[in-house]
């Protein structure tokens, strides 16, 4: 099989979305926070493909994911596995109940 390194980019056309809209300084923590988590490992991508993750934070701010629009079952374990239980770092506990981000994962090119 052959490896391919990913480069994992979340969009920064600020489309992180959550109920309320106004608190931009924590969700973009939160998005550079999931870009650092996801870019830290490899995971087979043959082409370059957008998922929608959506999430939610436990009272600790740690994240529990709930869904994932990707086919592609290497795609969706390796976000599972990587951002579950994982503890962010905001100010303080957030008031949203769930936030959806799209990830980019793009193919490395020869």
């Amino acid at each position: 099989m052959k490896k391919i390194i990913i480069a994992i980019l979340i969009l920064l056309s600020g489309q992180l979305s959550a109920n309320p809209t106004s608190r931009t300084e924590e969700f973009d923590s939160i998005k550079k926070q999931i870009g650092t988590f996801l870019n830290s490992s490899k995971a087979p991508v043959y082409q370059d493909v957008v998922v929608v993750v959506k999430f939610k934070l436990t009272e600790k701010n740690t994240i529990v994911v709930t869904s994932i629009a990707s086919n592609e079952y290497e795609i969706t374990n390796y976000i599972r596995t990587t951002l579950n239980n994982k503890e962010l770092l905001i100010d303080e506990s957030s008031t949203v109940i769930f936030y959806s981000i799209p990830v980019r994962f793009t193919a490395k090119r020869k």
